[in-house]
């Protein structure tokens, strides 16, 4: 019997032997992990990263003599990566947003980055820095099992103000 082949069977008839055999098979797995990482880069400067991602899994059964992999459909078929509700600062332009975006297996990994300029020169306190991110952070962290695809769309652009670059790359997939 050749190699990855198993005997189904053998018959004779006279002078002909015949051997039925069949392709050996395997069960095998794989799996994809789409994340989407925020950004908060604060009036500050100070940068928060809080990924939110999801995997998907997806059974098959490889033949072992032509090495084709058949494959089930993935489990889940698609998940959702919640809005996230980005902190605001008195005085200061916010630019992006978190928004809701389903993804499939076939989705990308995405970045969405939060940033703010300067309205005006007034003083404001950090400490409403510090807990607005914080805030952020943590609705971020509890969105974080989510999961998504669709359809992708990038936009950036810079502004630049006496303290503050931004730029803004948000890709939803």
């Amino acid at each position: 019997i050749p190699t990855n082949y198993s005997l189904v069977g053998y018959s004779i008839n006279g002078q002909t032997l015949t051997i039925k055999v069949r392709h050996n098979v395997k069960a095998v797995k794989d799996s994809k992990t789409v994340t989407r990482n925020i950004i908060i880069i604060d009036k500050t400067g100070h940068r928060q990263e809080a990924p939110q991602s999801v995997t998907f899994g997806r059974a098959g059964i490889q033949d072992l003599v032509t090495g084709k992999t058949t494959w089930k459909t993935w489990d889940p078929s698609s998940e959702t990566f919640d809005a996230i509700s980005t902190p605001d600062f008195p005085g200061y332009t916010k630019h992006g947003s978190v928004d809701k975006v389903v993804v499939t297996p076939d989705s990308q990994d995405s970045t969405v980055t939060i940033t703010y300029t300067r309205n005006d020169s007034g003083s404001h306190s950090d400490s409403q820095t510090s807990s607005a991110i914080s805030s952020a952070s943590s609705q971020t962290s509890s969105a974080s099992s989510a999961a998504s695809s669709g359809s992708s769309q990038t936009s950036s652009g810079s502004v630049v103000s006496p303290t503050i670059k931004f730029v803004v790359d948000v890709i939803d997939v």
